[in-house]
């Protein structure tokens, strides 16, 4: 199912608007996509890994056993994404909302949380 999102393209200075898929997204695996806008959408199996996420929608986001790896997502706002088993290894997650984020068996190994989680 296709899902638009929106993300700031640094190269052109403008807002980006796209329709895309899953698999469409999972092509930007290790690109910036600061301030993207990925409320309510599905990510389930999704590879973003090295993506640059910064300030980022993720609230209420279906991202279950998505790859999370080493991605930057300071300020990104998670509040109550589904990231059941997801991989968040080595993730920067500093100034982040992760109000009724659930984390259930997700990979936070090596995760820079904000000031007060662990």
């Amino acid at each position: 199912m296709a899902k638009f999102f929106s993300f700031l393209s640094k190269k052109k200075k403008e807002v980006v608007e796209e329709v895309v898929s899953v698999k469409q997204i999972s092509k930007y695996g290790n690109k910036d996509l600061s301030y993207s806008d990925f409320e309510n959408v599905n990510l389930r199996n999704t590879d973003l890994s090295k993506a640059i996420l910064k300030g980022s929608n993720f609230t209420n986001a279906e991202m279950a056993d998505s790859n999370m790896s080493y991605t930057n997502c300071q300020g990104a706002n998670f509040c109550g994404a589904d990231c059941k088993g997801a991989n968040f290894r080595g993730a920067n997650l500093i100034d982040c909302d992760l109000t009724n984020t659930n984390f259930a068996g997700a990979n936070l190994e090596d995760v820079i949380f904000p000031r007060g989680h662990k």
